[in-house]
């Protein structure tokens, strides 16, 4: 009997330390920025969050962020990576706006975000396939190898989204990121 105790004693206390040095997941949050290349109209731009849709180059009174204390004037979108689905960062447990790529054709909205306590992200949209291309020193962001593009809006801004093939007057955007270890909750309009 006791042999049998120090024995489970022994196995919980290897099987407490076997745990304590596995590493957990841990997102950091971040932010994109369009690569600096010659030629681009948006070169340096942080990305923004308005209206279901991630944008570059956004007019400030379209921007309608609400971030902690209340709206903000310019707010770059905060997001972080979990288990290969990209959110918007809501704050620590309440980040329900998730992104959502359809790159199945050539749909202008071929991205966007939802609330993924309220709905799906509809017929076609895949969730699953985000991550983190390393680059030389920079890490880019990436859906299922798919193009990134940011294509031309109505007021001089321009819509993100991801496709496998592309023919319309749109940019390639390189979408570099840029961690931040103490992102502020934010909801971004739109759901």
């Amino acid at each position: 009997m006791q042999s049998t105790v120090l024995i489970l004693l022994v196995g919980m206390a290897a099987s407490t330390s076997a745990a304590a040095l596995t590493p957990k997941s841990t997102s950091y949050a971040f932010k994109l920025v369009a690569k600096e290349d010659a030629g681009s109209p948006f070169d340096g731009q942080e990305v923004t969050a308005s209206q279901n849709k991630l944008w570059l180059s956004q007019p400030m009174e379209k921007q309608d962020t609400d971030c902690g204390s209340g709206p903000v004037d310019k707010a770059p979108a905060t997001l972080f990576l979990q288990d290969d689905e990209l959110f918007l960062f809501g704050g620590e447990g309440k980040s329900h706006q998730q992104l959502a790529a359809n790159v199945s054709g050539k749909e202008h909205e071929s991205l966007k975000y939802f609330n993924n306590t309220k709905d799906g992200p509809g017929q076609d949209f895949e969730t699953k396939g985000w991550s983190l291309k390393p680059d030389n020193q920079d890490e880019y962001l990436s859906f299922n190898e798919a193009v990134m593009l940011a294509c031309p809006a109505s007021d001089d801004s321009f819509t993100v989204g991801v496709y496998q093939d592309y023919d319309r007057g749109c940019f390639e955007l390189k979408a570099r990121v840029e961690y931040n270890y103490q992102p502020v909750s934010c909801k971004y309009s739109g759901n």
